[in-house]
This record gives structure tokens, sequence and C-alpha cells, in this order.
């Protein structure tokens, strides 16, 4: 045997991402088998069998006894002493670790001891765990890219679909070049492949509330379904992962689950109850609910179901080791049984006995048919359940429990798997299935002969067939997969990577994807020599997989729990090779760019574009790892390397980007802007020249305490249909929905408008900069109109969690530091205590304490004079808004759900709130800090003490003259002190310093401008609510002279509209620990965006 052939991939071709990267996963070895000589006989003779090696009696997954427990582990135990034997032996001759085909033998009948039952119970255990779980890899430390020279627009999308380029960075696209990969296998005596997988990233987690625990999962464009233990069926939106639906009707543990009919309207669960449901699950057809409940047999537990959409049967592996079947409609707007229900009332006598037949069994206690169903369903009438007759089964079809089925795609085959280690093939051409071969897929010979033991059985436990129908993949017990020739009936090889029961095998593409009981799921390149391209191991074991959407793989672990891993795009979506035609592709542009695979959007509605969805995502995981605190000179590399990150987005979706500088020693801004089409020729009846819709934003956050969070800060981590990360609400989520947003409507060809992206780095830090940069910048910013339209941001949240809304007006601040100092250095407390008449921190006290009025302390009224000029407060204030105050309070309290006899006091309480947040100007004392050092310093007298305060300014203030009402009253109070311990002997002089480094006015607008009216549109058609029209307690810094400035000339004319419009929930948690943002927030958000561009851009 020659030593196995090496090919070593490049690391993931990733933007570059702050430090923190794990090693990469050792390198696994692949085991390819010589081919066996077909047989003399005719294999495609019925009853004709094929073996490898002598059968083994059948094995299972699990016992719901000890005992039965104890046994498997007893194996597992033998199984590694055994592999641990051939290691040794193997190392000592230094060859390769890998696995031989044996030669056919003649046909031996497998031993039919039958195995113990699952019952209820199906949280699979395993003997053999894994020796430890790899860490997810995380991509290299790596210097951000330098800008380029010049600006150069990117391609369009409709013609290289850079779009997808975002999600082949996953991994390089030479992974799966023929230049880089060995030769597929057409000589069973090729080299060995040794890869080395790259480990697949965990897109999302959903924990399943108790008792709710997961054993069973698929997928399909509509719905990501979770079989629980206890019977249930849980509905998960397979784009943000929140639940919608818990389908009640199983008695016990769903163990199969799948998406059936043409468009996958329909659903398919079978139960260790022995029943099948099929449920009605189409998103146009109202909420899912059961149209059929199908009896079987008495199958004890209902393992393995297909259905043969030709003939629209559904077949059924049972734990009795029958096969049985039943038609079944193609259409969930039929809600009737698949199976006519026979009656007690027959004439024959027949359905009478076949009833009392069904009512009792050798599994399961007497129950009467009306106990398969729920009491709501009973209540409601319109199931019957149906019953499987007797000529609707073959029993004893395998010596073992079926435990799984799969259907040919072009041949009329039913192809069957069971835990005596036979495959059976069944023609299902005619109304009863006949065999047609047996295959035995049963332990091999190591190097010297010896098996594994008669103790070691290779039970069948999963199958998959590849999509052309050539080839059939056999998952079994203790780890092995086997790859068999359908044509030739051979054993083409033996994949031996895991180490546990293969649980599932699937089919994405040219990908193999398998899970085991060990914990791992491993993808084979089916054309490469199936080398074993990537994978990932958790410590516990996987139950069942399913290709969730294109690009992730959903798996459920013996621990309740579901986790979506990533499939790298380039495994999904690899080059085409000289084979494939030119024309059907399109142009070669698209055969190098991928786009020939999906429908072009041109024309077409873009709500239906899943692969914007996964780019965002993909962009969004890639953007929150750098820390683009701004502030922190630690982390101002890391701020460049983020806008920079930025500015390669927005040129890959097709836009001009470039980066501007701000200030010296601050953050540049990013500025990206999508073109309108060509302007109109003058005087063209009808035409309307192109709006110019600038969209503002901050990449910059708040710094993050890894010790408050439960999760990373800094890096994207789903759970539970939520994101979390610093930023991922406030705002680097927002920011890229809205780029995603124009991008869409530049591919589907409806972009009329040229959008400006204008975000910085600085928003957090007051802005710093930001008025210098576009005052400097500003032709470039206005572009060839000088002005903008009209402003849109998102950066603030709902009221509550259901209500969207859109921010017509904020409040402004003004942030301002007052310093008391006396003396060059701090004195101790026991030495001079006493000794000094003026210390700084009490006279600050008191300077701090003169601002708010002491005989008001709950209405925190402030002294400073003329204040409130301008300003109406307390019962009489906004006297012309009440009516617009009252809608909002009604709509709140009734997304919470208050109760009539509460409404009256909640709706005083809430408005009174929602008036002194918007329009009550306030002053606070955030922060104060003395020289005296840190906690432990407790006796020292500091000499210099400060306090931060913060003012919040409503319309009808002058925010100038408030700052300079705000310095002379602090020094009045200042001097005032002073003067009063003039004649103290013990006097000593503090200083005064009063800085104001923000200053930022408030901003109104107004619900009744064009701008909001037409994105108020856009939020009702996209969320089917009608946004609440809200003002906002906080602000955002710039938009007081932004507006104003944007409007074009020296920004002393005129304003600009803006219009905010929120993706964030109430509770997403922006500036604090473990800020999140739901998915579909983030998801239908992108398109609410898209649709406020598509109106304003009409106005």
């Amino acid at each position: 045997m020659r030593p196995c052939a090496t090919t070593t991939f490049s690391p993931a071709a990733v933007p570059p991402t702050p430090p923190s990267a794990s090693s990469r996963r050792s390198s696994s070895v692949m085991s390819s088998t010589t081919r066996t000589s077909a047989p003399a006989s005719d294999p495609l003779t019925p009853g004709h069998s094929v073996s490898l090696s002598r059968s083994s009696s059948a094995a299972h997954l699990q016992d719901a006894t000890a005992g039965a427990a104890a046994e498997a582990k007893a194996g597992g135990s033998r199984r590694q002493r055994k592999r641990s034997s051939r290691a040794r032996k193997r190392s000592q001759r230094g060859g390769a670790s890998e696995e031989s085909a044996t030669p056919v033998s003649p046909q031996q009948q497998p031993r039919n001891t039958t195995p113990p039952g699952i019952a209820s119970a199906v949280s699979f255990s395993s003997a053999s765990k894994p020796a430890g779980s790899s860490p997810t890899r995380r991509p290299s430390v790596s210097q951000a890219p330098a800008p380029p020279v010049a600006r150069k627009r990117a391609p369009s999308l409709s013609s290289t679909s850079p779009i997808r380029s975002l999600l082949d960075a996953a991994l390089p696209a030479s992974l799966l070049d023929p230049a880089r990969s060995p030769t597929s296998a057409t000589d069973g005596d090729e080299d060995l492949v040794s890869a080395e997988p790259h480990d697949l990233r965990l897109l999302h987690l959903l924990e399943a509330a108790s008792p709710l625990v997961p054993v069973a999962v698929s997928a399909s464009a509509s719905w990501l379904v979770l079989g629980c233990q206890t019977g249930e069926l849980l509905l998960f939106d397979p784009v943000t992962f929140s639940h919608a639906h818990t389908l009640r009707g199983h008695s016990r543990a769903v163990l199969t689950l799948a998406a059936i009919g043409t468009d996958e309207e329909l659903l398919l669960s079978t139960s260790a109850d022995g029943t099948v449901r099929i449920w009605s699950v189409s998103p146009t057809a109202g909420d899912p609910r059961a149209v059929s409940v199908v009896v079987a047999a008495d199958p004890g537990s209902v393992y393995a179901a297909v259905r043969d959409d030709r003939s629209r049967t559904v077949f059924l592996g049972c734990q009795n080791t029958s096969l049985q079947w039943f038609p079944s409609s193609s259409s969930s707007a039929t809600p009737s049984s698949p199976v006519r229900p026979e009656s007690a009332d027959d004439d024959d006598g027949q359905g009478r006995a076949t009833l009392a037949a069904r009512e009792f069994s050798y599994f399961f206690s007497p129950r009467k048919l009306h106990a398969f169903l729920t009491p709501a369903e009973r209540d409601a009438g319109h199931l019957r359940p149906a019953v499987i007759p007797d000529a609707h089964t073959l029993p004893h079809a395998h010596g073992g429990y079926v435990y799984a089925a799969a259907v040919h795609p072009t041949r009329p085959w039913l192809i069957t798997g069971a835990g005596d280690g036979s495959v059976k093939i069944w023609d299902i051409s005619s109304t009863t299935p006949s065999l047609v071969r047996t295959l035995y897929v049963v332990a091999s010979p190591d190097e010297d002969g010896d098996t594994y033991g008669d103790d070691e059985e290779a039970g069948v436990v999963s199958l998959a067939v590849a999509r052309d129908g050539s080839t059939l993949y056999v998952g079994c017990q203790g780890g092995l997969i086997a790859v068999w020739d359908l044509e030739t009936t051979q054993c083409l090889r033996r994949l031996v990577e895991h180490t546990a029961d293969v649980t599932a095998l699937e089919v994405a593409g040219d990908v193999l994807v398998s899970g085991s009981l060990d914990g791992s799921i491993k993808l084979w390149a089916q054309r490469e020599n199936y080398a074993s391209l990537a994978s990932v191991t958790h410590s516990l074991p996987v139950l069942g997989l399913a290709i969730a959407r294109t690009g992730s793989v959903a798996a459920v672990y013996d621990d309740g729990t579901c986790r979506v891993w990533e499939l790298p795009a380039a495994l999904n979506n690899p080059p085409p090779r000289a084979a494939v035609d030119l024309d059907a592709a399109g142009s070669p542009a698209d055969l190098l760019a991928g786009t020939s695979r999906r429908p072009s959007l041109v024309g077409a509605s873009v709500d239906d574009a899943p692969h914007m969805v996964d780019a965002l995502l993909f962009a969004l995981r890639g953007w929150i790892p750098y820390r683009t605190v701004s502030g922190d000179p630690a982390c101002a590399e890391q701020c460049r390397a983020g806008a920079q990150y930025l500015r390669s987005i927005l040129m890959q979706l097709g836009a001009d980007a470039t980066l501007l500088p701000g200030s010296p020693g601050r953050n540049p801004l990013v500025l990206g802007r999508f073109h309108a089409p060509a302007a109109p020729a003058k005087g063209k009846a009808g035409a309307k020249p192109a709006k110019h819709i600038v969209f503002y934003g901050h990449y910059d956050v708040v710094p993050a305490d890894p010790t408050q969070w439960e999760t990373d800060p800094f890096e994207l981590t789903g759970k539970n249909g939520v994101l979390y990360g610093r930023g991922v609400s406030d705002d680097k989520g927002p920011i890229l929905a809205a780029i995603f947003a124009a991008a869409e409507l530049q591919e589907a060809g409806q972009l009329t408008s040229t959008i400006t992206f204008l975000i910085e780095g600085e928003e957090e830090s007051g802005s710093a900069g930001l008025a210098e940069a576009i005052d400097a910048h500003a032709d470039l910013i206005l572009g060839p109109s000088g002005k903008a339209d009209v402003i849109l941001m998102s950066n603030s949240s709902w009221f509550g969690e259901r209500l969207p809304c859109l921010v017509y007006g904020q409040r402004g601040v003004v942030h301002a530091t007052v310093t008391v100092e006396g003396g060059p250095a701090d004195r101790h407390a026991g030495v001079d205590g006493g000794a000094l008449a003026a210390e700084p921190l009490p006279d600050l006290i008191h300077l701090l304490a003169s601002l708010t009025d002491p005989a008001a302390p709950a209405a925190r009224r402030v002294r400073i004079p003329h204040f409130y000029d301008g300003v109406e407060v307390g019962d009489h204030a906004a006297t012309t808004d009440h009516a617009a105050y009252d809608t909002v309070v009604a709509r709140i309290l009734d997304a919470r759900g208050v109760a009539p006899a509460n409404r009256p006091a909640a709706a005083r309480d809430l408005k009174q709130s929602l008036i002194q947040k918007w329009q009550t100007p306030t002053l606070t004392v955030s922060r104060v800090l003395t020289s005296g050092g840190g906690g432990e310093a407790r006796t020292v007298i500091p000499h210099r003490a400060s306090a931060t305060i913060s003012l919040r300014t409503v319309p009808g203030q002058t925010t100038p003259q408030l700052v300079e009402h705000l310095c002379n009253y602090l020094r009045a109070q200042f001097d005032a002190m002073q003067a009063a311990r003039a004649g103290d002997a013990n006097s000593n002089s503090n200083s005064l310093k009063i800085a104001v480094p923000t200053v930022a006015d408030w901003w109104l607008g107004s619900p009744r401008d064009p701008a909001f009216q037409a994105c108020a549109r856009a939020v009702h058609r996209v969320w089917g609510i009608s946004p609440l029209a809200v003002r906002e307690g906080g602000s955002t810094l710039p938009l007081h002279w932004l507006r104003r400035r944007l409007a074009g000339g020296d920004g002393g004319k005129g304003e600009v509209p803006v219009v905010n419009v929120p993706l964030a929930q109430a509770s997403d948690r922006a500036h604090l620990a473990n800020e999140c943002m739901a998915v579909k927030n983030l998801v239908v958000g992108r398109r609410a965006l898209r649709e406020c561009l598509r109106n304003l851009q009409e106005l």
C-alpha cells in the first residue's frame, strides 16, 4: 500500500479580524478500498444478495434498560481496544491509518436476534466519546488591507455577484479546484487522501424550554423543525431562528421528520407511539395543523419514513422489522386521511377485525383509536385516525430494526437499512414492494486479518443516495460509512473517521455530510476521493442533522440543543468544471462568479433574496470582532481596520467607497455611494431629478467589560433567534442592513436615486472632528447635486418588543466637566485633616447640590437662571401634542395587554413619563472623580475633584445661551463660597475650571413631513403595523447641524428632513452588557429600510 497522498488547504480568505485565533484541527484521514469484482450472477436479479464478509447479529441505537446500556458501553470499549491495538501495530510498521475492503463472499444469513426497543426514550448514548472537542477556528491575526491608491467603482451586482463573493470569502475558492485536489476516484487502488479539514463555524444555538428536548430535525425553505422527546414539534423560522409554532399530537418521542410535497407544504412525522402524522405547514395556508393521523400495524416505534413522490406513497421502517406503506395526498389543502379508515360497520367484518387488532399491541398497552388524537382534535372532529391494512405491511422485511429508508431519485427503488447489517433494495413500481437485491455491511478485518470481534456489529443506522442515484451511502454502528456503487453493487470504500454510530447522512450538492454519536459532524468531497473537507466536534452525541437552507447544517444533540453550523460557501458552490455548458450558465463571467446557480433578480421581487440575508449575516459576523472603541488609543488601529472592512463591503456590493480623514488623532469617516442612473435630459416631460438620500451612522462602539457578558462581546453569537455582540444594535447591524437594502435595489434595477452612506467613527466620543471633516470634503459628500434631499438613519430602538416606531425629534445634549482644584498634591486625612478650610471635594459637592432645587427633589427642578425660558413644563407642557401623546400611550398599553381596570392610572403615568423624556429639559450628574487614587485610598484628601454634568435640551431652548447661563451660575456659586470663607485664618483658595466638550442642539421634525410619511408607509408594508410616531430623550450629536450643513451652500439656509427608522427592540441593551438584536429585526429591518429608500426616491 502506498503512503497517503496529502493535500493541505490554505487558511480561510476572510477579511482582517482582531487577535485570538486558535490552531486548526489536526489532519484527518479518509480510507479508500479496492473495488471488488462483480459477482457472476446478474446483480439486478430480484432477491440477489451481495456480501462483503460474514454477517453479524442486529445492533441497536440505545436500550431503554440499564442492562442494555451497559452492554452497549462494553461493546464500545471492546471496539476502542481493537482500534487502539490496530493503531499501535500500524505505527510500529510506519503505515497509514486505513481500512481495506474485503473480497465479496457468499451470502450468509444474518443472525436474527431482536434487539431491545427504544420505547419512548431516544436520547441516544454512545460508549465512544471523542477525546476532546475542537475549539472553533477563528481568523488569524492580520493587518487590515491597505486602502486602494485610487477609488474604483466595483462591478455591478447583476453581472458578477459581489454579494456571493462575500460568502465565497469564507473559504478559498480553490478548495475544490481540480488543480489542487486529487483526481476523482476511478480505481480502488488509488492513493488515500489525507486532508486538513476546516472547522465549521457555529451560526446559531437553539435551546428548547424544558421538558421539550429535541431529538429529530428537519429543514425546508419555510421552517426549521425540531421533534421533541415528549412528542411536540417546534417550528422555527429558518432565517431568523425565531420560534413560530408548537405542534402537539404525538404522545411519545418524534423519531423522523421530513418535508414532503411539491413545494414542501407538508410535514411528515413519525413517533415512538407507532403513529405517523402529516401536517399542513404552508405559510400561505394559515396556522400549521395536522391533516392526517395514520396508525401503523403494531410497529412499535416507527424509526424511518420516506415518501416516493412518483407514486405518492409513504414507506415506513419499523421496530417490529416490518416495512409498511400507505398513499398520501400531495396537497395540504385536502385534510382527508391518506388511508381510508377501516370501519367496524364494514359488511365483511374485515374493518372490525383490523380495528380490534390495532387496539391491542405487542409493544403498548391496549388503547382505542381515538387515543391517538389530542383532546382539541377530538373536540374539533375534523380528524379521524386511519389505519394501515395488513395488505400494506411486509412483515420481517429485515432481521433487525429498520432504522433507515431512502428513495432512489431516478429508479422506482426503495432502499432500507436495518440493525442486522443488511441494506435491501425494493422495486416499488407495483402495489407491493418486491426485493431486488440485498447488500450486507459488516465490520471489516484489519491488516492482520483480525476482525473487531464477534460482538462487533455493523448495523445500518442511516442512509443517503447521491443526487444522480449512482452512489449509496450507508452509515453504520461503530462509525463506519460504506460507499456503494449502485450500478455494480460494489463497495467502493469505507470512511472510518467517526468512532461511534453514524446517526445521520445528508447530501448537499457534491458534499456528503455525516453526523455521529461521537459528537462530530464531517463533510466529505464526493468528487475528490471523499476528502474530509470540514468538521466540527462537540462533546455530546449528534442525534440527527438536516441541511438547513443553503449554507448551513442543523444538528440536534444529546443535551437537547440544536446547533446550526455554517457550511463554507466554497463547499456549497464549487467552481464549475469544464463540462458545464456556457450557454446554460449564461456567460463566462457568470461561471466565474457562480451567479448562474440562482435566478436573476432583475424585474423580480427582491423579497426573495436569500443570498442577501446570508451575505448580511456573514458581513456582520466579520465586522463585530473589530474593537472599534472610539476614544481609546489602544483601539485606534482596530477602528481604522474596521473602517476599511466597511469600505470593502461597500465596494463588493457595487458602491463607490473611500475613507475620509478625520481630525488629527481621530478615526476616519467611511463614504460610500450607490449611483443613480443617468440623469434625464433637461426639458424632458415628466422627468424628475434623481433624489440624493444620505444615510448617516457610526461604526464606533462603547467599551465592553467581558466579565459582565454572557458571551464574547466582540464575537457575534446567535442564540435562540437573537444575535449578541457589541455594536450589533448600535450601530453596526442597522448600518449593514441599510447598505444591503440599497444594494438590493441596485441589483434589482430599481435604484433611481443616489444613496450616500456617511459613516463616522467618533459618535460615541462626541463626534469629534466630524464637522471639520465634512467641511473639508463637502463637495465630495454632497456630490453633483450639491445637497441632500433627506437624511435617513437607524440609531434607536422601539417602544417595547412588538411596536415599530419612527423618530421625528430628539433632545439636545450638553456635556460639561466641572473641576475644583486646590494645592499641588493630595494630603493625608489624619495629618492635615481640619487644617484645610477649603477641600476641593466638599466644594464640588456644594456646587453640584446648588444646581437643583432641594424643595422639589422629585421634580428635579433646575435652579440655573433662564433654564426654562421658552419651555412649558408640568401639566401644561406640549399642549398642542396631547392628542398625539394619547394615541401613542393607548397603542403602547394595548401592546402590553394592560387590563381595562388599570388603564387610567397606567395611561396617566406613561404619558407623564413620555413628556418628561421627550419635552422636558433635565440636568444629571453622571460621574465624580478625585485625585485620591483607587478604592484603597480611604484616608486621602484629594487636591482635585471633578464631575461630569449632562444637560438635555428641548425645543424652545437656545443651546448656546444655556451653556453661557450654566457657566455663569457655577462661577457665581463658587465665588460666593470663596467669599464666605475669606476671613478664616486657615483659609486657602481653590480654583474652578469648566470645560464644555460637547454641545449638540435638539432637532424636531414633523410626522406630517412627506419623507416621514413615505417611511411610515414602508414600515407598515413590511411589518404589517403602522409605526408609532415618537420623539426621543436621547441625542444623536451631529444632527442639529448636519441637517443644515447638508442642505447645501454654507449650511445657513434650510434644513434637510431627518427620519430615524429604528430596528432594535427596547430590550436590546445598547451600550450595556449583552447587547443584542433579534435576527428577525435585522433581516426584516433590512426590508423595511429597502422600502423606505424606494419610497423616498419617489418623492
